[in-house]
């Protein structure tokens, strides 16, 4: 499992946006699943931006559910 958390790029990312005053969570997914709980949870707290990174099943995961009326729920995102 990838954990971008980790990844220095990542974290001075992070860093520099919170020091320009953007209120940033990180959430690192574990398992299958995580991405669309947190994506669902942003809607439901009414973020404004949801950004995901990862690998696929991340990415499908939290674009799906942040895009659910432009998709149907077996619209591949991501393809080799």
């Amino acid at each position: 499992m990838a954990r971008e958390h980790l990844n220095p790029p990542v974290r001075e990312a992070v860093r520099k946006m919170r020091d320009q005053g953007h209120s940033i969570e990180v959430r690192v997914t574990w398992e299958g699943g995580d991405a669309a709980r947190f994506a669902d949870e942003a809607r439901t707290d009414g973020v404004d931006i949801l950004i995901a990174g990862g690998g696929d099943g991340t990415l499908n995961e939290a674009l799906k559910r942040r895009l659910p009326i432009i998709l149907p729920p077996d619209t591949p995102l991501l393809q080799n």
